[in-house]
C-alpha cells in the first residue's frame, strides 16, 4: 500500500472558511479540523489514472459551524465524502462536494510527504 502524505483542506464558504489536515498512509485517510471535526476513511491508487479515490467518513463536532451557512448549535450526524485527487504534488486542487449543510468547494494542497 502506499504512503501518500499530509494534505491540507481549506473549505471556503459563505459564513466563514475552515480548514484540517488529512494524512493518507497505508489505504488509510485519518484527519481532523481545529473545531473538533474528524476525518476517517481509506483510499486507493487508480494506477491507470494516476489519482487517489478516497472514502472518507467525517464526523463534525457537536455545535461546530458549517461554512456553507450559519448553523451554529447543531448536532451533526456523520457523513460519507467521496473524492478522487491527483497523485502527486499539487496546490489548490478544487472539488465540489455535498454535505448535509449544502454544497461546498475544498481546496486541497498536498503539504509534503513522508520522511524517506
Amino acid at each position: 500500500m502506499s504512503r501518500e502524505g499530509f494534505y491540507s483542506v481549506v473549505f471556503p464558504g459563505r459564513f466563514g472558511r475552515g480548514a484540517s489536515m488529512v494524512v493518507l498512509d497505508a489505504g488509510l485517510v485519518v484527519g481532523a479540523d481545529p473545531d473538533g471535526g474528524r476525518y476517517d476513511g481509506t483510499y486507493v491508487h487508480n494506477a491507470a489514472a494516476n489519482t487517489i479515490e478516497c472514502d472518507i467518513t467525517i464526523r463534525l463536532a457537536p455545535g461546530s459551524w458549517a461554512v456553507p451557512r450559519a448553523m451554529a448549535g447543531t448536532t451533526w450526524a456523520p457523513f460519507k465524502l467521496k473524492i478522487v485527487i491527483p497523485r502527486g504534488p499539487f496546490t489548490d486542487y478544487a472539488h465540489a462536494a455535498s454535505t448535509p449543510a449544502g454544497k461546498i468547494n475544498l481546496l486541497l494542497s498536498k503539504i509534503r510527504d513522508f520522511p524517506a
